[in-house]
């Protein structure tokens, strides 16, 4: 009886043993299940982040390499495991230093730094690097994870905006050096109090108006013929390097004067007001005859001219010369002189700012042009849309009947609209297929990422218009749902034309319409456009000229 109880017992352990084992499988079974899930999540993880990120050993051999660092390097994970890096993405003139760099990492627990590499086509790139060192409980050398963002064009254009900068503050000092000058100038010419400051008035209207430059060198000399009382006639020409020509003119044939082909050479440069007799006669001494005989013709015979040369720029001179007519029985003399130099001084003032401030706007626009162009390089690598937006918007603004200077200002900054898409990840600008919803909210982010480059006050409008180009008219657009007048003029204009250049224009993702269909979209809808996106106004505008639309997108497509 007691071997039966004995054997119950053994036979109870055994089987309680058993069932121990099969509950210590299946547990282990299933931590391998979560540990391969883990696994993958890591890897997915791993592939998607928009970082280069490879892991490496103490021999600099490739341990893993993700998806982010075959598109910014250009090889592939089964091309460097197990391989030195080094000889891959450092370039061959830098290996040298391969021994230093790799005692530095093991040395520390994180390294930051920015160095060039070289992509496997052959490019040479500017990385930001952040490398994290993993040690065993030694303290030895485990392994290191390196995160690699590739930061060439970033770089590039952080440095020509500081230089962009740099110029602009640059002519604040000049300005301000004028201004000194200004302010000396008023004490010499005291005694003129009125008529100098008929003079300023008359620049001060200059500067509150728009005109072209050649148009304000026109009224420069109206109010330097104004000003001398004794003058009948007089003209404006300008020396640059080594050409010489007139681009402006009162009482002279200005045609004839610019078909003359002058140098520097032909010219006379006075720093001071300078009276020469019969100027006409001293430069005939200096023309050849074909320069004489259109000479003669332009211009009228001069008793004696009053000349300043005014420097604008490195090698560029304006001289102003005012002229006495031949049967005349007045003359300059010292006052003239004095007012004449007092004249020169606040042209001078002028005439920099007016030269300079085109040369900073033309700068700015030109470099944020470049931008945008990189901003719309996924589906608009030439340039050409956001060129046709602008001049469509200048047409619009025109119907409006806008100024000039709007007109040239929404011509100049409409194509900065999209400048914001050059902070959102290529991957989602180059997709080919539809974005996934998390997607599109990062696309609809430029529009207030924009703010981050048009932050300058020149750049008011450029602003408005990226920020507000993607409302609707009846409040059905983003980023903040806005309706009607609500939104910015500038920026209904830019959506209605940036819609209508999207529609003709052939992209990765579709073929284009003709003018007629985009038309039909616009005014009629198609399920994702609709009529009520836009201004009804500028729709109005939109249908009555369509045919001048048609043409300016044709003009600018080729």
């Amino acid at each position: 009886m007691d071997y039966f109880w004995i054997n119950i017992l053994i036979l109870s352990t055994f089987i309680f043993i058993v069932l121990m084992m099969i509950v210590f499988i299946l547990k282990l079974r299933k931590n391998n299940q979560n540990i391969n899930e883990s696994k993958k999540r890591y890897k997915n993880l791993f592939n998607s982040i928009p970082v280069a990120i490879f892991v490496w050993g103490k021999d600099l051999k490739v341990l893993d390499w993700n998806k982010h660092a075959e598109y910014i390097f250009g090889y592939k994970k089964e091309e460097i495991i197990g391989k030195n890096y080094f000889d891959f993405i450092v370039p061959e003139d830098l290996r040298k230093d391969v021994d230093k760099v790799t005692s530095k990492i093991l040395d520390m627990n994180r390294v930051k730094n920015v160095s060039e590499n070289i992509t496997k086509d052959g490019r040479r790139i500017l990385c930001e690097w952040d490398v994290i060192v993993e040690k065993d409980e030694k303290g030895n050398f485990y392994r290191a994870i390196s995160m690699a963002q590739d930061v060439t064009e970033k770089t590039k254009y952080q440095q020509e905006l500081k230089k962009t900068v740099e110029k602009l503050s640059e002519t604040n000092e000049e300005l301000y050096s004028s201004n000194e000058e200004l302010e000396e100038s008023y004490k010499i010419i005291e005694n003129q109090s009125d008529q100098m400051r008929e003079m300023i008035e008359l620049f001060n209207r200059f500067d509150q108006t728009d005109m072209s430059l050649d148009q304000f060198y026109s009224e420069i000399l109206l109010v330097a013929m104004d000003v001398m009382t004794e003058a009948d006639y007089g003209s404006i020409s300008i020396i640059e390097k080594d050409k010489w020509e007139f681009i402006a003119s009162s009482g002279h044939n200005l045609e004839k004067l610019r078909e003359l082909e002058l140098h520097k050479k032909d010219s006379i440069i006075v720093s001071s007001p300078t009276i020469i007799k019969d100027i006409k006669k001293e430069n005939m001494k200096r023309f050849n005859d074909a320069q004489r005989r259109i000479f003669e013709e332009a211009t009228r015979d001069i008793k004696e001219s009053l000349i300043i040369s005014v420097p604008i720029d490195d090698d560029i001179y304006l001289n102003i010369a005012i002229d006495i007519a031949a049967e005349s029985k007045k003359g300059f003399n010292d006052n003239s002189i004095m007012l004449f130099q007092a004249f020169k001084n606040i042209a001078s003032t002028y005439l920099k700012n007016k030269v300079y401030s085109k040369k900073i706007i033309d700068s700015y626009l030109d470099f944020s042009k470049k931008l945008a162009t990189i901003a719309e390089a996924h589906d608009d690598i030439t340039g050409k849309h956001i060129n046709r937006v602008g001049e469509l918007s200048a047409f619009f603004a025109e119907k409006l009947g806008y100024k000039k200077s709007f007109v040239d200002r929404i011509r100049n900054e409409a194509p900065l609209h999209d400048i914001g898409k050059i902070f959102v990840d290529k991957a989602i600008l180059d997709k080919k297929g539809p974005l996934t919803d998390e997607e599109w909210e990062i696309m609809k982010k430029h529009t207030v990422l924009s703010g981050r480059l048009l932050s300058e006050d020149f750049f008011r409008l450029a602003k408005k218009i990226a920020y507000y180009h993607h409302e609707k008219w009846d409040g059905s657009g983003y980023p903040f749902g806005m309706k009607g007048d609500e939104i910015p003029l500038e920026a209904q204009i830019v959506s209605l034309v940036d819609v209508y250049d999207a529609l003709r224009d052939e992209r990765p993702y579709k073929k284009a319409f003709t003018h007629q269909q985009a038309v039909d979209i616009i005014s009629k809808g198609d399920g994702r456009t609709k009529p009520e996106h836009f201004n009804p106004k500028l729709l109005k505008i939109f249908l009555e000229y369509e045919k001048d639309i048609e043409k300016i997108f044709d003009d600018l497509k080729e």
